[in-house]
């Protein structure tokens, strides 16, 4: 008999506004996968970033991370969905000539990297200034 995959995402679903899983949530994952429930998340989140919020999960089955950039299992990557290099410098240049600094998220040496480059809206800034200590951001010039 074939088995059934579940798939969730985490703001709004398993994780409150605060960004902590509650006592019950935690109580509710860990009882369906040890009963055999095939579950898992996917999230535009890095693999570190999710797993750092999820403690105490049992989390046996491959997460979906990065946006579907990247298919993962205990810190192990199965599959890296990569954008070809020779696209990201025009897509970079759109988002300039548009008023936009984009902001990569990807791995790098096998760490995660949130890269961003000048100029920043007020909105990017505060965004950013949120995050000042995040170890995973680097500046790239435009």
């Amino acid at each position: 008999m074939k088995k059934q995959l579940y798939v969730t995402d985490l703001d709004k679903t398993w994780l409150r506004s605060d960004l902590s899983i509650s006592d019950y949530s935690r109580k509710v994952w860990n009882t369906l996968v040890g009963k055999g429930v095939l579950l898992t998340f996917a999230t535009a989140r890095s693999y570190e970033k999710a797993r750092s919020l999820l403690d105490g999960l049992s989390i046996l089955q491959p997460c979906i991370v990065l946006n579907g950039a990247l298919l993962i299992k205990n810190s192990v990557p199965l599959q890296i969905y990569e954008i070809n290099n020779d696209w990201v410098r025009p897509i970079v240049n759109i988002g300039h000539h548009c008023g936009i600094s984009p902001f990569i998220l990807g791995v790098e040496g096998g760490k995660d990297v949130f890269a961003h480059s000048d100029p920043l809206s007020d909105f990017e800034q505060s965004f950013l200034n949120d995050r000042h200590n995040d170890p995973r951001l680097r500046y790239s010039r435009s």
